[in-house]
């Protein structure tokens, strides 16, 4: 298992996923042109494959996109992500004892997969009537941002992995 705590210079900050200022200006530097930038990003993607990203990208995306629908519609129903979340981490982990994505990247997906577990754990700890509609919202802003995360990465694995 990789260290959640990542020492790379794009490693990404979870708070990363409660504010879209602090997400722009993570994509906007991952998306950088500047050479120093594009070397940081080359590490980054280091060994990863693009069959090896995109099927961790299938799994986690659509994870996110039943969740995202599930709590626009305001659907409370939370326990079934959990366990895509699960298959989602155990993915990344297989992909990269396969060498298939590399640490830092890998480091990235788990972190974002193990803060949307959390959260939501402790949503369903509380009773489902005492849910807020404005929790629902902040917990569907964050599963928005990490989708837009991954999508980001996936930007980059095809622009610069082998």
């Amino acid at each position: 298992m990789v260290s959640q705590m990542s020492h790379h210079p794009l490693a990404l900050k979870l708070e990363t996923l409660d504010d879209d200022v602090k997400l722009a200006n993570y994509i906007n530097e991952l998306l950088s042109t500047d050479p120093r930038r594009v070397r940081e990003i080359r590490e980054l993607i280091g060994n990863t494959s693009h069959s090896g990203y995109r099927r961790v990208h299938e799994h986690l995306a659509a994870t996110l996109d039943r969740l995202i629908s599930g709590l626009e519609a305001g659907s409370g129903e939370l326990k079934g992500s959990l366990l895509s979340l699960s298959k989602a981490l155990i993915l990344v982990e297989y992909q990269l004892a396969r060498k298939q994505i590399s640490d830092s990247l890998a480091n990235i997906l788990i972190g974002i997969i193990r803060k949307l577990i959390s959260d939501i754990s402790k949503m369903m700890e509380s009773k489902e009537p005492t849910r807020s509609s404005d929790e629902l919202r902040k917990l569907r802003e964050k599963v928005e941002r990490a989708r837009t995360i991954i999508d980001c990465l996936a930007v980059l694995v095809y622009r610069w992995a082998r």
